[in-house]
């Protein structure tokens, strides 16, 4: 029973539907008007098995595996016999499974076109190499605004401490206390960008993801590390994953730049 109701949980909440077509397709099993297809089985199948490893149930034979997507198919007649289909909390919950996919899809195909793309060369990774000779103590404040952004740099720590006090009027979105970063060991944009500003001009100011990061470095102290023989292939990847990140905001910019937006900003203030 135990089993039983686990994977018509699966089924019910992590299987989209049939992916196979109608047609000419070998039919397994008939319930009331639904014709199951041998793809339609494979598909749901084969989902429930990845998931279920997941959290620790597999379902053992297929003719368990049957009897669920049977037992699911019967409670959808049920639901649309009972016109749930045409209710609106259930259309809405439709559209935003399409739009999740879509989504999904799309980024996948860009993540895969970026992917050919990206090349690391010898001189990225001797950079990035040298760069894991020293560990950086630094304060990071990230703006929703460029213009804030750069002004704060041109302030001292006081003055900053104040623009801290009203986050609002100053674009602040977030403060990040000086922290020691060492690149490589998160593999974040933010630790990345850090080892990015000139350590002898102190601060700096790079865009993350949208946000304006400001970088105030405190204090540099040198680090012992491998031979660059032994790490290359560790550092080619990171700086792969960097390059394609970067990439893939550098496109959605050039969306967002093509397109016209309108913000309504009395609306949008009025919301709680």
């Amino acid at each position: 029973m135990k089993l039983r109701i686990c994977l018509l949980i699966l089924a019910i909440f992590f299987i989209s539907g049939c992916a196979g077509k109608k047609g000419e397709e070998q039919v397994i099993a008939t319930i009331n008007n639904y014709k199951m297809t041998a793809d339609d089985f494979n598909y749901e199948s084969s989902e429930i098995f990845r998931i279920g490893k997941m959290v620790g149930e597999v379902p053992v034979t297929k003719k368990e595996m049957l009897d669920t997507l049977i037992t699911k198919e019967i409670l959808i007649q049920e639901a649309v016999k009972e016109n749930l289909d045409k209710e609106k909390a259930f259309m809405k919950a439709i559209e935003l499974y399409w739009e999740q996919a879509l989504l999904k899809n799309l980024l996948a195909k860009k993540s895969t076109e970026i992917s050919r793309t990206v090349v690391v060369y010898d001189d990225d990774i001797k950079s990035y190499y040298d760069k894991m000779k020293n560990k950086i103590k630094a304060k990071v404040i990230i703006f929703s605004d460029e213009k804030a952004a750069r002004n704060a740099m041109g302030r001292n720590s006081t003055a900053l401490d104040e623009c801290e006090k009203e986050p609002d009027k100053y674009s602040i979105d977030s403060v990040i206390q000086p922290r020691w970063y060492i690149l490589g060991e998160k593999k974040s944009f933010i630790e990345y960008y850090v080892f990015t500003v000139d350590t002898k001009r102190e601060k700096g100011v790079v865009k993350i993801n949208g946000k304006w990061v400001l970088v105030i470095i405190e204090e540099v102290a040198p680090m012992d590390i491998g031979l660059l023989s032994t790490m290359k292939e560790e550092i080619t990847k990171n700086i792969r994953a960097i390059k394609e990140k970067e990439a893939m905001e550098n496109w959605i910019d050039a969306l967002r730049s093509k397109s016209r937006i309108k913000i309504e900003e009395k609306a949008f203030n009025s919301l709680n």
